[in-house]
C-alpha cells in the first residue's frame, strides 16, 4: 500500500484547515514537499487525517490562497514550482501601493545616491579605469582590492588575511560559496531554530539538509552539539553571533568559548555571518580569529552602505581557499568589478565609516521611536539593530497576525519565514524599523501595529 503525505495536525493551533496549511508551508520549507509535487486526493488526506473532505478542501484553498500550491482542473493540487519556494516569498516582495513595507532589513536612507552619483562622476574622468572595470578579473578579486576589504574588516586582535579574503556579490553567494566548497548534495548542516531564510534557500537548491538548533536569550544552546554531531554526522554550522537574524541576541562569550570547543572536538566547520556585525556598539572578538582554521566569516556593504551594492567578503580557512575560488568560478567568474570598485573607494575615502556613523544615529533614533511606542509589549530591540522581534500577546498566532496588519497597509513578518526544519516557530514577528521610509512613517506603523496586538483577532474559526 503506497503512504501518502499525512501531516500531523496536533502541533498546530486554532482552525483544522489553517493548520493544514501551515503544515503543507513547513512541510514545504524543510524538503518533505518539493516542487511540482502532487498533494493527496482530498477524499483520501480527509480519511488519514480523520476531517471532513471540506476542512482538506479548505486548507488547500487557504495554501493556495497563501502561494504555496497549485489547483488544476481534473488533475489535483500541486506544490508550487516557483512562490513559497522562492526567496522573494519571505525576503523581498512587491509593495502594494501604499503600503508600508518593513519586511526588508535594508539601511536608513542617508544620502548613499549622492554619494554614488558622485563617485560615478570620478570614475567617468578616469576612462582607462573603466575599461578595466569592464574587462574580466581575477575571480577572488584585485589584490589591491582584497587588501581594502580586509583592513575594513579587521578590529582588535581580529585581522583577516587577504590572501584567503574573497570578494563575491553579497553576503547571500558568500554563504553559497561556504556551502559548494564543503558540502555534497545529501550533507548537513546544523543552524538556529530560526534563522536567515537565505540560508533555507540555499539549502534546499543545494540538497542539504538543515538541522535546528533551540536558542535562549544568550543565543543558540551550545550543549546539544555534540549529541547532534554524532546522531547526524553535520558537515558544518551557520550561525549568526553578534547580531542574531531575526531575534536580535547576542551569542554570549561562553557560549562562543563552547561553540569553537564543539567544532574543534568534532572536525566541524562554522560559517559565521557576521554582515550586520559591523553596526554593533559592543563586539566580541569572532570565532574566525578564534578558530580560523575552522570558520568562514561573512560581511558585506549592504548593511554599512547600501543594500543594492552587492558586495560580500568572505574569509575562508586556508585549506579551503582554493575550493572557495572554484565555485566562485562555477557560479559566476567573478564579482562585479564596478560595484567593487566602488565599495573599495567608499572605504579608502573614508566615506564607508561615515555611512556606518550616520546609520548607527538613525537606528538609534528609531529604536528609541520603537521603545517608545512599543512600551507594554514584549520585545527585543537593539539600539543597533535593523529591527525589532516582537512576542505576540497569547490571543494571537503570527501568521494571523501579518494578515491583520496587512489589513491597515503596513508588511511585516512572521517568526515562521525563518523556521528552520520542523522547528517550531515562536508566535513573534520581525519588524524592520530601518525600512520605513522617514521617522513619520514609522511611528504611524508601530502605533497601527501596537493597537492590533492589544486587540481581539477576529475569529474565524471552522467547525469542520
Amino acid at each position: 500500500m503506497v503512504t501518502i503525505w499525512t501531516p500531523d495536525l496536533s502541533r498546530y493551533q486554532g482552525a483544522r484547515y489553517k493548520a493544514l496549511a501551515e503544515a503543507i508551508s513547513n512541510d514545504i520549507l524543510s524538503g518533505v514537499l518539493s516542487p511540482d509535487e502532487k498533494l493527496p486526493p482530498q477524499r483520501r488526506l480527509a480519511d488519514a487525517l480523520g476531517v471532513t473532505v471540506g476542512t482538506v478542501t479548505r486548507g488547500y484553498a487557504e495554501a493556495e490562497r497563501r502561494g504555496l500550491v497549485n489547483a488544476k482542473v481534473g488533475s489535483g493540487t500541486y506544490i508550487r514550482s516557483s512562490g513559497a519556494q522562492s526567496m522573494g516569498d519571505y525576503l523581498i516582495t512587491d509593495k502594494p501601493c501604499g503600503f508600508t513595507d518593513l519586511t526588508v532589513s535594508l539601511p536608513v536612507d542617508v544620502g548613499q545616491h549622492s554619494l554614488l552619483a558622485n563617485t560615478l562622476q570620478e570614475l567617468h574622468q578616469q576612462p582607462e579605469l573603466l575599461s578595466r572595470l569592464l574587462g574580466y578579473h581575477p575571480e577572488g578579486g584585485f589584490s589591491h582590492h582584497r587588501e581594502i576589504a580586509a583592513q575594513w574588516l579587521s578590529y582588535d586582535d581580529f585581522t583577516p588575511s587577504a590572501d584567503c579574503l574573497t570578494l563575491c556579490n553579497g553576503g547571500q553567494q558568500a554563504i553559497q560559496l561556504a556551502l559548494m566548497s564543503v558540502c555534497q548534495p545529501g550533507d548537513t548542516l546544523l543552524a538556529e531554530g530560526v534563522a536567515y531564510p537565505g540560508l533555507k534557500v540555499l539549502a534546499r537548491q543545494l540538497k542539504l539538509k538543515i538541522i535546528p538548533l533551540s536558542f535562549d536569550s544568550e543565543g543558540m544552546l551550545t550543549e546539544s552539539i555534540d549529541g547532534l554531531c554524532r546522531q547526524y554526522s553535520p558537515r558544518l554550522i551557520y550561525c549568526t553571533p553578534t547580531q542574531h537574524n531575526p531575534t536580535n541576541t547576542r551569542l554570549s562569550k561562553a557560549r562562543r568559548e563552547s561553540l569553537v570547543q564543539a567544532a574543534q572536538r568534532n572536525q566541524l566547520l562554522i560559517i559565521e555571518d557576521e554582515v550586520s556585525a559591523v553596526l554593533a556598539q559592543q563586539r566580541d572578538l569572532p570565532l574566525a580569529a578564534m578558530l580560523p582554521d575552522q570558520v568562514f566569516y561573512i560581511s558585506s556593504c549592504s548593511k554599512s552602505m547600501a543594500g543594492g551594492l552587492r558586495v560580500g567578503f568572505l574569509v575562508s580557512p586556508p585549506a579551503y581557499h582554493c575550493k572557495v575560488s572554484a565555485a566562485l568560478r562555477a557560479s559566476c567568474w567573478m564579482a562585479a568589478p564596478l560595484m567593487v570598485e566602488i565599495a573599495c573607494r567608499w572605504i579608502k575615502q573614508g566615506h564607508a565609516d561615515k555611512l556606518l556613523n550616520q546609520q548607527k544615529k538613525k537606528l538609534r533614533e528609531r529604536f528609541l521611536i520603537a521603545k517608545t511606542l512599543l512600551a507594554g509589549l514584549e520585545f527585543h530591540a537593539r539600539a543597533d539593530s535593523f529591527f525589532v522581534w516582537l512576542s505576540l500577546p497569547d490571543h494571537w498566532r503570527a501568521l494571523d497576525f501579518v494578515r491583520a496588519v496587512e489589513t491597515q497597509k503596513i508588511m511585516i513578518t512572521a517568526a515562521e519565514s525563518f523556521a528552520v526544519a520542523n522547528y517550531a516557530a515562536p508566535q513573534a514577528v520581525r519588524i524592520c524599523i530601518s525600512a520605513a521610509e522617514n521617522n513619520e512613517v514609522l511611528s504611524k506603523a508601530l502605533l497601527a501595529i501596537k493597537t492590533l496586538a492589544l486587540s481581539t483577532p477576529d475569529t474565524e474559526l471552522s467547525l469542520f
